[in-house]
């Protein structure tokens, strides 16, 4: 069971089925997914599918607006080995995407911050690397990554990979 989690300006949670609407209307324009590697939503219907078969996931939460309780994105940790659990794997990786009026405000390094702090200070979880990985162009989602405290290791096949470490 997931939890929430929050500060002044965003919070973690559940994805829930009536986020359909308005994840609809973030997802279904083409820059955010181009950026985070899914084609546009269709509809509404779709968005609701998605909520159901795939943001049910653990670990994977809707960024929320602390503020207006407004939809801004998601975000989520997920085991880099197939088999492997999130719990209980040593490395994740984490994925992201923010709907585009929300780009540039510095929510989505907030909300990674939050979720890595939460990995690496919860005994829940045995990870000792966050991994976060974008396309080499996109200049955005590298500098988020470096402001959340990500350390660029390589790019390869036009993937550009950070990690955070946990301190010991």
């Amino acid at each position: 069971m997931n939890c929430e989690l929050k500060t002044n300006r965003v919070t973690l949670r559940e994805w829930r089925e009536n986020d359909a609407s308005a994840l609809f209307a973030l997802a279904k324009v083409p820059m955010v997914g181009e950026s985070a590697g899914f084609p546009p939503h269709r509809d509404e219907a779709e968005s609701l599918r998605v909520i159901r078969e795939i943001f049910c996931k653990p670990e994977t939460y809707a960024i929320i607006s602390t503020e207006d309780g407004s939809l801004l994105g998601c975000i989520n940790l997920f085991p880099r080995h197939k088999g492997e659990s999130v719990y209980e794997a040593e490395e994740v990786e984490l994925g992201y995407w923010l709907g585009c009026p929300f780009w540039g405000r510095g929510l989505m390094a907030e909300a990674i911050t939050l979720l890595c702090s939460r990995c690496f200070n919860s005994s829940k979880y045995k990870c000792v690397v966050v991994v976060g990985c974008a396309k080499e162009q996109n200049i955005r989602s590298c500098r988020v990554l470096e402001k959340a405290g990500f350390v660029f290791v390589e790019t390869k096949d036009g993937m550009c990979r950070y990690e955070l470490t946990r301190m010991a």
